[in-house]
């Protein structure tokens, strides 16, 4: 007989809060490694003042990180130890929108778990059925990746050095994308020409997402990452003229590594390379560096739309 879980329960399971808690109730199935999860998505939800103002759509990285959530309780429940964060994106596609009213249901599938790791499949659907999203990853864990700082302000890359002038303040970004608090992430622009932009993110204790994690460390979030890191592919696509009035929306993660996670303190420098770019839809390879540490690499794709659409 398959078994609900819910609060006060969920709480050992997931080490998120607020604002970052995205599961309201756990399925556990008869069936070995399968899970069903429910989230409703309120029209009270934090990141809608910033996403989108006036045009309210649930982030695609917040599916992926309510998957992650229900992914990290299967984990525990399945014999995985310590704290799960998302190693590997493998591969994810967005389907159709979460918007304010809609109940987010995940099918998930845990396998091959060790204490350290598990591969993760899940279909994210909306109450009417229809599929929102897909994805398969890889968990690990935070304590089998070293966090601790050594060092307080790292050495840049001598490619980033050259980059001493803000090509865009966060007044300007503002004015290219339509993300707002609590969910604009990009706070300065360096460097765009020829299909390559570089930005910077910087990661305090202050940001509500850095507060996320309980021990053994506040980290930035993984979904936090990758929508830093889509937001700079838009700010490119969105700066020009032609594609005035558009918002930028995520297709896909063709792939992504994470291989250690950002800490209030660190800048990150993301470099992002478009292979692809057409009047509406982009492709391209991100690297995000703290100093001249690779924290991250993905391939992701979004779309242009209207405003209205």
């Amino acid at each position: 007989m398959s078994k609900i879980i819910s609060y006060p329960e969920l709480f050992d399971l997931i080490p998120q809060r607020f604002p970052a808690l995205l599961v309201d109730r756990i399925e556990v199935s008869d069936e070995a490694g399968k899970y069903r999860a429910l989230k409703n998505v309120t029209v009270n939800e934090h990141y809608f003042v910033g996403h989108f103002p006036n045009n309210p759509i649930m982030p695609g990285v917040l599916q992926l990180a309510a998957v992650a959530q229900v992914a990290g309780a299967a984990f525990k429940l399945e014999g995985g130890k310590g704290t799960p964060w998302v190693r590997k994106i493998n591969k994810m596609r967005f389907k159709n929108p979460v918007l304010p009213g809609d109940q987010l249901i995940i099918e998930l599938s845990i396998s091959e778990v060790t204490e350290k790791s598990a591969q993760v499949s899940a279909t994210a659907k909306n109450s009417h059925g229809k599929v929102c999203s897909i994805v398969t990853l890889t968990l690990g864990t935070l304590e089998c990746t070293p966090i601790e700082p050594s060092v307080l302000i790292p050495e840049t890359l001598p490619e980033f050095a050259e980059y001493k002038e803000k090509v865009m303040d966060t007044n300007a970004i503002s004015a290219s994308i339509p993300h707002r608090f609590p969910f604009q992430f990009i706070d300065n622009v360096i460097h765009m020409e020829d299909m390559h932009i570089v930005g910077e993110k910087l990661v305090s204790i202050n940001e509500p997402y850095s507060q996320n994690y309980i021990p053994p460390s506040p980290v930035l979030p993984v979904s936090v990452l990758t929508e830093t890191c889509a937001q700079l592919g838009c700010v490119y696509m969105l700066a020009q003229p032609e594609n005035k009035n558009k918002i930028g929306l995520f297709v896909s993660i063709e792939e992504a590594e994470f291989f250690r996670p950002a800490v209030p303190g660190d800048l990150l420098t993301i470099d992002f390379k478009l292979d692809f770019l057409k009047s509406r839809l982009g492709r391209g390879i991100c690297k995000v560096y703290c100093g001249t540490e690779l924290k991250a690499e993905l391939a992701m794709a979004f779309a242009l739309v209207d405003k209205e659409a």
